[in-house]
């Protein structure tokens, strides 16, 4: 039998010069590479960090000639084992060829491997000092010029949907010409010190700080090379060659090249704002209002009230002037516009001429409830079911059923004229519909509702609503609105942002407006939790998994102590989850740094919002999936992100977001199957 990986790491800890002679270097790099895809221990112990079994590699490079000329250059490396603090990582090999030290394999794998046993960056180890020398000149026209630059490019600079590289926390401050200044120096040269070693380059700018503030320093022949290091280093968590370079690209080039090159430059420099509100329309005058007819409640009605903005009393046979009078109140400032607006998404399938023409003109909040009222329970079924898409079995007076059968679509006058409104006590019904709407619950069914089967009919992006609702639309006007939705979906992705590294602290909020879909619970408001999250420092020290995923704990009194400790025996979980996330973010191509891991033990919170960045709470993952990680987990976890990223475009539960969620499903189903297929799930 051959030994179980487990058992080669434990030898390679015990013996790494005896394994390494018997392997030889490739395949005992390729025995590191299978360490390193599926590491055998579940924390990094202090055998593991301070163990020589990691391969090291000290690079020299030497310079060929060709005719006495130099043509190229040659790099030669000699391997030995180290511990891992002895090796570092590449990433800025002009500060590597700078001074003689042991690397690792320039393979992103073991890089990380190397890194998550404690190897540190050439970038963090290699220390760097600015010498200003000679005049410092302010408001130059080279200095102007170049603040003007720095200031048309910073959208650019600071756009989430150009970089993956994680802006710090103030970036958008840095940039500002408030707290920026440009200053024109003659000479500036740069001290780099590793250990007791240093050397001494000339180069074009820098960055100092001068208080509060920070001064850009530039030489009148300045490199956008060196530009773009100052200003990565100072808007980057961590700023590396290829991002350098990326920025003074975006500093260097002109706007039409950097269009040609496929960058939003019109979109991110110039945004187009939206178009002002049409004015309210004129009030019209109130007709004298009819004497109301009393009628008996519907049995399905509860019998505490619920007015339209939450607020809650018992129910009287009469409602007082006073309600009447600020109902009026309310209609008159408004207009029978919100009215219908609210009902026509409440009752999406009823003609919104028919609920105009109910409501009549300017009504008061309590003829709302009362229409509200009189279209679920029924009343108009026989003149607009096929409208709203119900089929019905009806019976004879004397209950005797009849087959079932479509409705067909008529107007009758004289069944108008039978099933005129009549008024009905002030009821709960607008209340318990605002909060069961977000759930689909039918907590107010027709009376006839055990034999009605109702048909969802699944509307399309809403382009063709209101009144030329049903006129014809074409197939390309169609597509149109199609690729508009889509535009907004990935532009949403896009706008997601870093997860911050210090948490998140946020009260429990209530909504208590009554905002566009309706969004309230059954009380009267929607309520948000609270999270209350800060960062767990974790077996590898870095505040993150293993992939780079930054992991948070709960910080309640209740869960200060439970939930660290479980973090603590189940990390393995973490980066587990944490691979599953990644995965789907590349699904909705969404930048990894803008999700997190927390745990949180208690409450019902399976992930949140908060300033469009994503959290997925740990626990939901190990009750429902951490022993079997299947189709179902990633399709799980796909809707739950799909739901979280349609809070980018809306806060609340309400319809629009019910119709982003849908969408965001939709469009990147395909890419969810293409992961499943590749890891051969079905």
């Amino acid at each position: 039998l051959e030994p179980s990986l487990t058992e080669l790491f434990e030898l390679m800890l015990k013996k790494p010069d005896e394994v390494l002679d018997c392997l030889g270097e490739p395949k005992y790099k390729q025995l590191l590479r299978k360490i390193a895809a599926d590491p055998p221990f579940k924390h990094v112990s202090k055998d593991i960090r301070t163990c020589p079994f990691l391969l090291g590699y000290l690079v020299m490079d030497e310079e060929l000639e060709s005719d006495g000329k130099t043509s190229a250059t040659e790099q030669k490396a000699q391997f030995v084992l180290a511990r891992a603090e002895d090796i570092f990582i590449v990433d800025n090999s002009f500060l590597r060829r700078q001074f003689s030290m042991l690397v690792s394999p320039m393979e992103q794998q073991l890089e990380e491997f190397y890194n998550l046993i404690g190897s540190k960056y050439v970038s963090q180890v290699v220390k760097k000092e600015f010498q200003v020398e000679g005049r410092a000149q302010r408001n130059t026209p080279l200095s102007i010029s170049f603040a003007e630059r720095i200031e048309e490019r910073a959208p650019l600079l600071l756009s989430s949907s150009i970089s993956s590289r994680p802006l710090i926390s103030n970036a958008s401050k840095v940039l500002n010409k408030q707290y920026l200044e440009i200053v024109q120096v003659d000479d500036i040269k740069a001290k780099y010190s590793f250990g007791r070693n240093s050397k001494l380059l000339n180069v074009t700018c820098c960055s100092k700080k001068s208080g509060q503030n920070m001064v850009l320093c530039i030489t009148e022949n300045f490199d956008w090379f060196d530009v773009g290091t100052a200003i990565g280093a100072l808007i980057l968590e961590r700023c590396q060659l290829e991002d350098a370079f990326f920025l003074s690209s975006l500093l260097e080039a002109s706007l039409d090249t950097l269009r040609s090159r496929g960058f939003p430059v019109d979109r991110i420099l110039r945004p187009v704002a939206p178009p002002p509100p049409p004015p309210p329309p004129p009030p019209r005058p109130q007709p004298p209002k009819p004497q109301p007819v009393e009628a008996k409640p519907n049995h399905s009605i509860s019998s505490n009230t619920s007015s339209m903005n939450g607020s809650t009393e018992p129910v009287k046979p009469n409602s007082t002037n006073q309600s009447k009078q600020s109902g009026q109140r309310e209609g008159d400032e408004n207009g029978g516009a919100g009215f219908e607006q609210i009902l026509s998404q409440m009752f999406p399938h009823f003609p919104p001429d028919a609920i105009r023409e109910l409501l009549g003109p300017n009504p008061s909040k309590d003829k709302a409830r009362e229409v509200a009222n009189q279209l679920a329970s029924g009343n108009f079924q026989n003149e607009t079911q096929n409208n709203i898409g119900i089929e019905a079995a009806g019976g004879d007076q004397n209950g005797s059923p009849k087959p079932q059968k479509d409705i067909e679509s008529t107007h009758n006058p004289k069944k108008e004229e039978m099933k005129a409104p009549k008024k009905k006590p002030s009821s709960s019904f607008m209340g318990k519909m605002l909060g069961s709407f977000r759930h689909q619950s039918h907590s107010a069914k027709p009376p006839s509702s055990e034999n009605t089967r109702v048909i969802h009919q699944h509307a399309g992006h809403a382009h063709n609503s209101g009144p030329d609702s049903n006129k014809p639309s074409s197939p390309a006007n169609d597509a149109a609105h199609q690729k508009s939705l889509e535009s907004i979906l990935q532009q949403s992705i896009e706008s997601s942002r870093s997860v911050g590294g210090a948490g998140v602290s946020s009260p429990e909020t209530i909504l208590k407006s009554l905002p566009q879909g309706m969004e309230l619970g059954s009380d009267g408001c929607e309520v948000i939790p609270s999270q209350h999250i800060h960062p767990f420092v974790g077996p590898y020290g870095t505040r993150k998994s293993r992939n780079g995923i930054r992991v948070f704990t709960a910080a309640q009194d209740t869960s200060s102590l439970v939930a660290p400790q479980f973090l603590s025996d189940n990390f393995d979980a973490v980066d587990q989850f944490a691979d599953i996330l990644e995965k789907l973010c590349l699904v909705y191509r969404l930048n990894t740094s803008t999700v997190a891991v927390y745990y949180d033990p208690s409450g019902n919170t399976i992930a949140f919002n908060s300033n469009k960045s994503l959290y997925f709470n740990l626990r939901f993952f190990c009750a429902l999936h951490r022993r079997n990680v299947d189709s179902a987990c990633y399709s799980y976890w796909f809707t739950v992100m799909a739901h979280e990223l349609a809070h980018n475009l809306c806060t609340a539960h309400n319809k629009e977001h019910g119709k982003y969620t849908e969408s965001f499903v939709m469009l990147y189903l395909p890419g969810l199957a293409k992961l499943l297929s590749t890891k051969g799930m079905q």
